[in-house]
């Protein structure tokens, strides 16, 4: 008797389980928004000694292209004014 009252207990859990399931189903998968080698549109900031310079958005050749396993070499500017 306590084995069905478990189970009778239970389902209101599993309905509410799998209506969570279902609309879950309904959300977009965040990778969705990229295709296999599209570029990745990335920002850098640069920091020399304790200064630090503005957000500078990085070319097409330098990004990481979605899905492909390969590294991005970013070039880093020297900074004007310190020795």
């Amino acid at each position: 008797m306590a084995v069905l009252a478990a189970v009778a207990g239970s389902r209101p859990w599993n309905a509410f389980i799998q209506a969570l399931f279902l609309i879950s189903l309904s959300f977009p998968i965040p990778s969705s928004a990229y295709r296999s080698c599209d570029i990745v549109r990335m920002s850098k900031m640069g920091q020399y000694h304790s200064s630090r310079i503005t957000w500078h958005d990085v070319i097409g050749k330098h990004c990481p292209i979605f899905a492909v396993n390969r590294e991005v070499l970013i070039p880093i500017a020297k900074p004007i004014g310190y020795t």
